[in-house]
């Protein structure tokens, strides 16, 4: 009886662990809103996560992207090598309004590797599906709420 309820409490502490564990990550999650449309997004912040972005990717789900974090606002520049979605990127400034977009970016083919870049200075850039900039009415001087994790 006294072993019964010994791996009962177990039980029962190890599912609540894993409650918690479950809640803090969906809370923690990170996602940038524009009016009330909202995606999950992956953080890019390192030189190395920068510089692989979504290379070598097959998809993205619908409403998630990939929000690129620097140090400073300045001129980022992108490229679709080895990018296998096409994608529609925004740049941000340092107060989340919506300074540049480039929409319906493809792979690059062969050789030829345009460059993408801002006109203006951006401390965040991100990326999304294709037909998400149109779709979601997403423009310039629009003002992003991002909940960042780890941020």
């Amino acid at each position: 009886m006294r072993r019964k309820k010994v791996v009962l409490s177990a039980i029962v502490l190890f599912l609540a662990a894993l409650i918690f564990i479950l809640i803090n990550n969906w809370q923690d999650k990170s996602i940038v809103c524009f009016g009330k449309k909202c995606f999950d997004v992956e953080l890019a912040k390192t030189q190395q996560e920068h510089e692989l972005g979504l290379m070598f990717r097959k998809e993205l789900k619908k409403n998630r992207g990939m929000l690129f974090v620097f140090e400073t606002e300045d001129f980022y520049s992108f490229w679709m090598k080895n990018t296998f979605i096409s994608l529609d990127i925004i740049w941000m400034d340092e107060a989340g309004e919506v300074v540049f977009i480039s929409k319906d970016n493809k792979l690059c083919i062969e050789n030829y590797c345009p460059l993408i870049q801002s006109d203006k200075k951006a401390k965040y850039v991100l990326e999304l599906n294709s037909g998400s900039v149109e779709g979601n009415n997403i423009f310039i001087g629009e003002k992003a709420i991002m909940q960042l994790k780890g941020q």
